[in-house]
């Protein structure tokens, strides 16, 4: 099982040059993570815990056997 830490980070980083995903948050949620993109903050979120992040992108690979 493998979880990327960085799904949160790259969907803030999103947030400003996408106006349909932008517009299905809220004002002050777009001004926040347009500051956060702005100074760079958002790459912060990688360090997160992949349990405790608010989305998550988990792969499962099958190991096989000898």
């Amino acid at each position: 099982m493998h979880f990327r830490t960085d799904v949160t980070a790259r969907m803030m980083a999103r947030l400003p040059h996408d106006a349909e995903f932008s517009a299905r948050r809220s004002g002050w949620m777009n001004h926040l993570v347009r500051l956060a993109v702005g100074w760079r903050l958002h790459r912060l979120a990688s360090a997160i815990p992949p349990g405790m992040q608010p989305v998550m992108d988990c792969r499962l690979t099958k190991k096989s056997l000898p």
